[in-house]
Formats: structure tokens, sequence, C-alpha cells
């Protein structure tokens, strides 16, 4: 199934274009579902949402609606992969409250992160467990590699290019 979304919903600068002036701000993401059937949340690359605001998301959307999140930056920019197992925890805790509506997890890597074969492999392992689906912006060339390749064909993810 294909699903057509935005990368976010709160844009000022939409107002008077996709939003009508008629249309309060509190009001602007029950909008956005109506004519959209998925959006990417870049809020979860900054900071992690309460689990409540992620049952709220889930309850508030159509059935069919479906979320992509932006994996939090301090796994993939500040601590590059190491010693995450208990933040990405938290993120997943928080994240399957979104259930079936969870469609993917994107991994955005700095551009001076370059290839760490290992690094990614033990990353993968503690992803594993989640069962849901990752995708993976490498901006270092480096990754791209048959090695990269057969590890995220290993556990079914996927490259994602910008």
């Amino acid at each position: 199934m294909e699903y057509i979304g935005c990368s976010g919903f709160m844009y000022d600068h939409w107002r008077g274009n996709f939003y009508t002036e008629g249309i309060a701000k509190n009001r602007w993401f029950e909008y956005y579902f109506g004519q959209f059937d998925a959006v990417e949340l870049n809020v979860t690359f900054y900071r992690l949402p309460k689990t409540e605001t992620f049952r709220k998301w889930k309850e508030s959307t159509p059935e069919d609606f479906v979320f992509a999140l932006k994996g939090s930056r301090y796994i993939s920019h500040i601590k590059h992969l190491s010693d995450v197992s208990e933040s990405a925890e938290r993120f997943f805790e928080s994240a399957l409250e979104l259930g079936k509506k969870l469609k993917v997890v994107l991994w955005q890597f700095p551009p001076q992160f370059g290839k760490d074969i290992e690094r990614l492999g033990r990353f993968l392992d503690i992803l594993e467990p989640y069962r849901v689906r990752n995708a993976f912006e490498f901006r270092h060339e480096s990754w791209l590699s048959k090695e990269t390749d057969g590890l995220l064909k290993k556990y079914k993810y996927c490259y994602c290019m910008a």
C-alpha cells in the first residue's frame, strides 16, 4: 500500500495556503489527517514526546492513518550508535504506543559518520526485538557498500535516499 504525507504538519508558513485562516492552530493536525494518510514526525529526532502523546496521536487519527518517526538524534548523532540499548528501549517504549500505525522509523546519520559495520550490526541487534520497520539514511558515502547492503538485507531493513 502507498501512503501520501508530509514531513511534519505544524508549519506557520502553511497558514493561509494549506491551513485556511478559519482553522485554529490547535486543529491543524485534525485538518492534516483529513487530507493525508501519513505523516513523518521529526519531533522524535529532537526529543521524545510523552507516551500519552503517542497514544493521543493513535486514538485521534483514522484507522488507516500511519506514522513515520525520525529516530532519536541522541542515538544517531550524539552516541553514534554506541551504548544505546537503554535509549532505544525508551524510544520504542513510547513509539510502540502507535501500534500498527507505526510504519517505519527513519534513522538519519550525520554526514561525518563514516561506515562502521560492527557498530551498525550491534545497533540492528538492539532494534530487532521491537519488530518495527527501519530505514537508514547514511549521509557518508562510505556506507554505500555491499557490506552495508548485506547487513540491511539480513534484518530486512532498507536505505532511505534523500
